[in-house]
């Protein structure tokens, strides 16, 4: 259980750690402009769909195959961002990596990831609370997912997660999207498009 811990953390602990680092510059988008999405993909082995007005970055978590986001001005370095900010990566963890790390008998299943997941949110942030104990474990893209938002504070800055899970044969894949809770009704709904567009190339 530890080291499904620590595999999980890391991108959890990058996510947190780079938004204060995040130095870009964009005008506003127009709240009541219709989002059009873009498919973004990972060479050969994945896609998600995101918002046109995001931009590719590269320091939100190093091991994630795709990592957008969007943010609408310049931001202090040594602060949590406190404007309106959104960010998505795309994470594989190949099933054959997690039996050589975890061993031939441990089972490993979407429910067991979110219950990974929510609890290392519950080490970096306070007062994380998940939406669902228990996810339904559906049909997504022709492979099996589960969906979960989870709620929590950051020092003084209240943070909101949406997670989508993704199992096919050979790996599970996780897409985050995080935003501050300030703007989470102008993000939610998109949010939710790009952790359900998940398609295994």
């Amino acid at each position: 259980m530890r080291n499904r811990l620590i595999v999980l953390v890391s991108s959890v602990l990058f996510l947190l750690m780079s938004c204060g680092n995040q130095i870009s510059t964009v005008n506003s988008v127009d709240n009541e402009t219709v989002c059009m999405f873009k498919t973004v993909k990972a060479d050969e082995i994945c896609s998600i769909d995101v918002p046109e007005y995001y931009w590719e970055m590269s320091d939100l978590n190093s091991e994630a195959l795709i990592q957008y986001g969007y943010n609408d001005t310049l931001v202090d370095s040594t602060a949590l961002l406190v404007q309106d900010a959104v960010y998505v990566t795309a994470s594989v963890f190949y099933k054959m990596d997690l039996q050589k790390m975890l061993g031939d008998s441990m089972q490993f299943d979407l429910l067991e990831f979110n219950t990974d997941f929510v609890e290392n949110l519950k080490l970096v942030l306070d007062d994380a609370r998940a939406e669902y104990e228990t996810p339904n474990i559906n049909s997504q893209n022709g492979v099996n997912s589960l969906h979960n938002e989870i709620y929590g504070s950051y020092g003084d800055d209240l943070v909101y997660y949406q997670i989508g899970l993704f199992e096919t044969e050979i790996a599970y894949y996780q897409v985050l999207s995080w935003c501050l809770q300030d703007h989470l009704a102008k993000h939610k709904e998109e949010m939710f498009k790009m952790t359900t567009s998940f398609k295994e190339i």
